[in-house]
């Protein structure tokens, strides 16, 4: 039975929700298909350490432009103002 009437979306049972393996792809692949036009790819990629491998992959695919994803330079650089104002609580990203 497709959900929403999404013909190749499969619903989740809770069978397989109950391994957390499998929770966490059927989550992953949820937020894909309910967000692809809301701009957090790149938050996602981050936040399942899975950026450089993904993005690495993307750029090999298009072939027309070379380029090499770093994984220091994934994250952005933290405002020097903000570790500042955090008194030592917050240190800089790696390679900045």
């Amino acid at each position: 039975m497709a959900r929403l009437g999404l013909v190749g979306v499969p619903t989740l049972v809770e069978s397989i929700l109950s391994d957390k393996a499998y929770f966490l792809i059927a989550l992953e692949n949820e937020r894909r298909i309910e967000l692809t036009f809301e701009n957090s790819c790149r938050y996602d990629l981050l936040r399942w350490v899975k950026a450089v491998k993904t993005m690495s992959t993307f750029f090999k695919i298009i072939g027309s432009i070379k380029v090499t994803v770093i994984p220091d330079r994934v994250l952005y650089p933290i405002p020097k103002r903000d570790i500042d104002l955090a008194n030592i609580i917050i240190t800089q990203n790696p390679s900045y």
